[in-house]
């Protein structure tokens, strides 16, 4: 079911998110404008490199939940 939903969601892009507008540049809290991409990285990042690094978190997300469950 926790697959399902970071799939589903596409989770990966909110924490994204969160990780770059929250805890990077704390000036640029108003401009979450730049962050609206399908990936959560700024429009200036190559789309290559965010493509990327999108899919790597994507599976740490994977990969931490695989970890909780079984971990029980």
């Amino acid at each position: 079911m926790g697959h399902f939903a970071i799939d589903l969601w596409g989770l990966a892009k909110y924490l994204i998110r969160f990780k770059n507008i929250w805890l990077g540049d704390l000036t640029k809290l108003n401009d979450k404008e730049q962050y609206s991409t399908n990936t959560g990285y700024p429009k200036e990042t190559s789309d290559y490199i965010s493509f990327w690094l999108y899919i790597i978190t994507d599976n740490t997300l994977h990969l931490v939940w695989n970890y909780l469950i079984l971990s029980r």
